[in-house]
């Protein structure tokens, strides 16, 4: 029997290396790192891993398991808890200094190396970002991911990454997407906020795995990837149609914004170099709210 691809996902217990870990289980050997705790998943080993922000830490984990190919997705992607001061470092540790520790000895085994990155790594100044425009993050957030994409271009010889606008979708109990705080916070009828100056266009987590899916098939490399839907929508808006397709009370949504209206971000992304690349369906913010009904 053919023995199967070795997959590393760090941070595989979050929600999205959760969802991750588990579209690949049936064809690969998944391997998922986790620091606390994790929900266990069929087909998925789980493996804690901390300090991997400390050089010889990270090296050992990737010479000892030796894997085809490296999938990063540590840290949270809220944007405002980011931008606190007193998170700073811990931004920074997730989402730069880990994968960079990690990317060196991925390269030395000639592996596959996987960056999910986001949407804020653009200015929000003009919206509809391409696969190739300029980066220029204002965010806490952006910036560390802007930094750790440049580091990875230039010294990984085998990388994708894979830039996500906010994923639709269910997390694991001990790491809830913001779709299930969403509906957690509204079944017991307590008020959420949402911004109406931020848009993006969401989609749901299954065409992110789909994406990885279809550049492991191919083995794809070196290409920058867009993860996004046909629908360009404020979070506010956002939150409220996906409430009231879950039959929740959408009035117990409110705005959390306190700048001037004129202030707009647009970090929505434009996908027709991806669609066209691994020759993928778009899915527009109805089709994610289908997919999410059946998980």
């Amino acid at each position: 029997m053919k023995e199967r691809e070795k997959i590393l996902i760090v941070g595989g217990n979050g929600y999205v290396g959760s969802n991750i870990a588990r579209s690949l289980a049936p064809d690969y050997h998944v391997i998922a790192t986790y620091q606390r705790k994790y929900t266990p998943i069929p087909g998925v080993e789980f493996l804690r891993a901390v300090s991997l922000d400390d050089k010889d830490h990270a090296k050992a984990l990737i010479l000892r398991h030796d894997p085809k190919v490296v999938i990063v997705c540590t840290g949270t992607n809220d944007v405002n808890w980011a931008d606190y001061d007193k998170n700073l470092r811990q931004v920074q540790i997730s989402h730069s200094a880990v994968p960079m520790e990690l990317t060196p000895p991925t390269d030395t085994l000639k592996a596959k190396f996987i960056y999910i990155s986001s949407d804020y790594a653009f200015a929000g100044s003009d919206g509809n970002y391409e696969e190739d425009g300029k980066t220029l993050a204002v965010s806490n957030l952006g910036k560390s991911k802007v930094s750790t994409e440049n580091f990875v271009i230039n010294r990984s010889v085998n990388h994708i990454i894979l830039r996500c606008a906010p994923l639709i979708g269910r997390g694991p109990m001990d790491h809830p997407s913001w779709i299930d705080q969403l509906r957690e916070s509204l079944f017991c009828g307590r008020t959420v906020s949402f911004t109406k100056k931020s848009y993006h266009n969401p989609v749901h987590i299954s065409f992110l795995t789909r994406v990885i899916q279809e550049c492991l098939k191919h083995d794809l490399k070196n290409q920058i990837f867009h993860i996004g839907g046909l629908s360009k929508v404020s979070m506010f808006e956002c939150a409220q149609i996906l409430a009231a397709s879950l039959d929740l009370d959408y009035t117990k949504i409110d705005s959390s914004d306190q700048l001037p209206q004129s202030l707009i971000n647009d970090y929505s992304i434009n996908l027709n170099q991806t669609l066209r690349a691994l020759k993928l369906e778009p899915l527009s913010l109805q089709d994610s709210l289908e997919l999410m009904k059946k998980t």
